[in-house]
């Protein structure tokens, strides 16, 4: 990995290792809060419906922020906004606990900081993701950001640990106090590294909107992406809220034992980040990304058919294995997507689609859980899945040896990127990026 960094020009070099560490910081303020929104929820005696709400609700506000902002994002307007929104997803999320004073509002106070809160995180990682097209190279970025997300994953091992054990020792509700306020002051500490990006030169955009929904449309690979995600994101965020009403309405575990779980997810996806990252310079980032999907299909038509600690861990280890793929493989196509200069746009589109999907995931989920349980949703899920990948076969790229080192000095500000098709990041809402629980490997 030193080698690899080292054969970085300066500027690229010093960028990958802010954004490095940045990811150290952000595991707390993403994925700590994702992991226990759900025992949250529980806490405050959130019926299974409004459980499926709040799951839900942050896709909508995503699809309705990048909306609006979509079309204006472009040129030296992304840094500050990324600094920005980052800042404001943060602190609503330190603002959550006051739900446990607000009594009967206290439900509908959790929906609206989750909610706004993930619509500023859209904007964050929208940018983010236009902005590491500029700024690392595209030989080696498989790997580079496979190293990243590993770092993001093992830190987020340690906190979800330690988040868990916290909620179970201390009383409510200082317990979610410390954790979610805790998990916002890493997240602040992450901001203030993003804030020192340096982008180089930045040509001025135009102004208006620039790119129109007709001429994405038109952008080679861009409808087999959105109904390869739309499809996939139907299956897959829906399991969140139905593993969560398993383990904690029918078989009682205590909050401990859900962070571990969570746990196992984040450690199987910090190999995965390794593993796939080399596939994708080697097999294609299509490739990479419909064979992972297919076996999150496998994994969620496992996962109920056992009620045990350990079927759990392992259903979660392999979840989180495969999970890693779809992002890291997902996140680099999304970074040959159209033309930089309209590339956030892009991204945008792309992500207003892919959030409505997602919007109506844990709603379909909760709705067949109510209906036929959690074998019936988690069986709907896997179909979703798969059904996703075979979407992405038309993209499928030759597979191509790819030395590891050394990496071609490519300019940082503006690789030589080829036009093949893409897909999108996932989920900026994250990316949910666990089949059962999250471990984002995004910025925000």
């Amino acid at each position: 990995m030193l080698a690899l960094v080292r054969s970085l020009p300066p500027l690229a070099r010093r960028n990958y290792w802010l954004i490095f560490w940045e990811a150290c910081t952000t595991v707390g303020h993403i994925t700590v809060v994702a992991s226990f929104i759900p025992v949250f929820a529980l806490e405050l005696h959130m019926t299974p419906n409004q459980l499926g709400w709040l799951m839900a609700l942050p896709f909508l506000a995503n699809a309705l922020v990048l909306l609006v902002v979509g079309p204006y994002l472009s040129g030296p307007r992304l840094k500050p906004l990324m600094v920005i929104s980052g800042l404001l997803h943060r602190a609503l999320l330190a603002a959550l606990p006051l739900a446990l004073w607000l009594g009967p509002a206290g439900p509908a106070w959790t929906m609206l900081c989750y909610g706004l809160g993930s619509g500023c995180l859209a904007v964050s990682a929208t940018t983010w993701s236009a902005l590491v097209s500029r700024l690392l190279p595209v030989h080696g970025r498989g790997q580079l950001l496979g190293w990243r997300n590993m770092a993001f994953m093992l830190t987020s091992v340690a906190l979800s640990a330690a988040g868990g054990l916290l909620l179970d020792r201390w009383p409510a509700p200082w317990n979610y106090v410390a954790v979610f306020g805790g998990a916002s002051l890493f997240g602040f500490a992450g901001a203030y590294l993003l804030a020192c990006l340096d982008e180089g030169p930045v040509d001025p955009a135009g102004p208006g909107v620039g790119l129109q929904w007709r001429e994405a449309w038109r952008t080679p690979g861009f409808a087999w992406v959105v109904l390869s995600y739309a499809l996939f994101n139907l299956g897959f965020q829906g399991a969140p809220p139905v593993a969560n009403l398993l383990w904690v309405d029918e078989l009682g575990y205590s909050k401990a034992l859900i962070g571990l779980l969570s746990g196992a997810v984040n450690l199987a996806s910090a190999v995965g980040f390794l593993w796939w990252g080399r596939l994708c310079d080697r097999w294609g980032n299509a490739r990479v990304c419909a064979w992972t999907m297919a076996l999150l299909g496998l994994q969620a038509l496992a996962f109920p058919w056992q009620r045990t600690v350990g079927w759990f861990l392992l259903m979660q280890a392999w979840g989180g294995f495969a999970t890693a793929g779809v992002m890291i493989s997902s996140f680099n196509l999304t970074l040959t997507l159209g033309v930089a200069e309209t590339r956030a746009r892009l991204i945008a589109f792309l992500n207003v689609l892919n959030n409505t999907a997602m919007f109506a995931a844990p709603r379909l989920a909760v709705a067949l859980y109510d209906l036929g349980g959690v074998r019936a949703a988690f069986l709907v899920g896997a179909l979703l899945r798969a059904s996703g990948a075979l979407f992405l076969l038309p993209l499928l790229e030759r597979p191509r040896p790819a030395p590891d080192l050394p990496v071609p000095a490519t300019p940082a500000r503006t690789p030589a990127e080829p036009p093949a098709p893409a897909t999108p990041a996932p989920p900026v809402a994250p990316p949910r990026p666990s089949p059962v629980g999250d471990g984002s490997g995004r910025a925000g």
